[in-house]
């Protein structure tokens, strides 16, 4: 009986974490298997044409596998920012929107890829690949500093330039970032709770609501676009365009002043 124990013990620490949190219905699954077939030559130009030196790519003779696969949200905060009805104790649930799949490609055992598969109601094919390669290093680092379970979610937003990760143990709700958002001045690996992270988001959402009102540009985020977050397309925001953004809005106010 002890020897079987051990056993058991021994087969369970093989099995992946994801094994048991996979929250990707089989079905589902399948499908995009299927489809990586079907779409593996836009894949192999995607990965050709990329800017990305890390990506692993000999050719397009190389085994192409479908990796970890994790729940998409996005963060909606619109109706609360201009109705200024944001409660701090609303639970993070209240602000995020269920946007389809992500899964990662593998080749060779590294990333070589992620794909969405966000066109409901099935959410059953690939509608865009994009060339970020550290999206699975960098969710392996998050699950460590909060942990991860069947009911954790991954934000991946382009509108409010958020990838995170969300996990709730024991009715407390942390927030990981995987990624630099200078958008709402947060750093890969930061870690909130969830009260502190929508307070961010929503901060930031209000500082871009008043700038819009001043120059009568839209005001981008807590919408529901979902732009994949790439390797070729940072998310940090350079020098320049900050210094060239606050010169403008400095003059804008001086002329309105003026008037």
């Amino acid at each position: 009986m002890f020897k079987k124990a051990i056993l058991l013990t021994m087969i369970l620490l093989l099995i992946p974490i994801s094994a048991f949190a996979s929250s990707i219905p089989s079905s589902i699954e399948g499908a995009i298997k299927e489809d990586l077939k079907n779409q593996k030559t836009e894949l192999d130009i995607l990965i050709k044409n990329s800017k990305n030196n890390s990506i692993v790519n000999k050719g397009t003779d190389q085994k192409t596998e479908l990796g970890d696969g994790y729940s998409v949200y996005m963060i909606n905060t619109a109706n609360h920012v201009k109705n200024d009805v944001y409660n701090k104790s609303s639970s993070l649930d209240n602000f995020l929107q269920f946007n389809g799949y992500l899964f990662v490609i593998e080749s060779n055992n590294r990333s070589k890829a992620i794909a969405f598969a966000d066109r409901a109601p099935d959410y059953n094919e690939i509608t865009q690949f994009s060339t970020d390669t550290d999206f699975a290093n960098q969710i392996k680092k998050a699950k460590s500093l909060i942990g991860y379970n069947k009911d954790s979610k991954v934000l991946y937003d382009g509108a409010n330039q958020i990838v995170a990760l969300v996990t709730k143990k024991d009715t407390v709700e942390k927030v990981a970032l995987l990624k630099d958002s200078m958008l709402n001045n947060m750093n890969a690996f930061d870690v909130f709770n969830s009260e502190e992270f929508i307070a961010k988001i929503i901060s930031s959402q209000e500082q871009r609501s008043k700038i819009a009102a001043i120059s009568n540009e839209p005001v981008s985020g807590g919408g529901v676009t979902n732009l994949p977050i790439n390797n070729e397309s940072s998310l940090r925001i350079k020098p320049v365009i900050v210094v060239t953004s606050i010169f403008l809005l400095g003059f804008i106010v001086f002329y309105f002043n003026k008037k």
